[in-house]
C-alpha cells in the first residue's frame, strides 16, 4: 500500500490461528518514497491485544526502509480487530490488524464428493 510520502508492506497484518496461549508476530515494512528524511511513528489503540516491542518512532531517510514487528496476545478464542496507524509529518494512514482464532480450514475443489457409505 502506498501513501503519498511512504510505502507500506503488507496492506494488512493477519495473524492465523492464534491460540490464546501463543505469543506470534509479524512484521511491517515501511519505505520512504520521498526526496527528503521524514520522520515515522508507528502506534495502536491502547485496548487491544496486539503489541509493539521496538521502537515506535523512525527518522527514515529518502529511499530507504525501516521495519517493526507487531505482537498478538490472544485474549479470547474470538475474532480480534485493530489497526496500526502510521503517520508522519505530512499524513497518517491505517491499516488493518486481525486475528483469527483456530479453525479448521477445509477446502474442495470438486463440484461432487462421495463420502462412500454413511450409515
Amino acid at each position: 500500500m502506498s501513501a503519498q510520502g511512504f510505502q507500506v508492506i503488507p496492506e494488512a497484518l493477519i495473524f492465523r490461528n492464534t491460540d490464546t496461549k501463543t505469543k506470534d508476530s509479524l512484521e511491517v515494512s515501511v519505505r520512504n518514497t520521498q526526496n527528503k528524511p521524514t520522520r515515522i511513528r508507528f502506534s495502536l489503540p491502547q485496548a487491544c491485544p496486539f503489541s509493539l516491542i521496538s521502537g515506535q518512532t523512525f527518522m527514515l531517510p529518502p529511499g530507504l526502509s525501516t521495519s517493526i514487528k507487531i505482537y498478538c496476545n490472544a485474549q479470547s478464542n474470538s475474532i480480534e480487530k485493530s489497526f496500526l496507524s502510521i503517520s508522519s509529518p505530512d499524513e497518517t494512514f491505517q491499516i488493518p490488524v486481525i486475528s483469527y482464532p483456530p479453525s479448521p480450514n477445509v477446502q474442495f475443489d470438486q463440484k461432487m464428493i462421495n463420502m462412500g457409505t454413511m450409515s
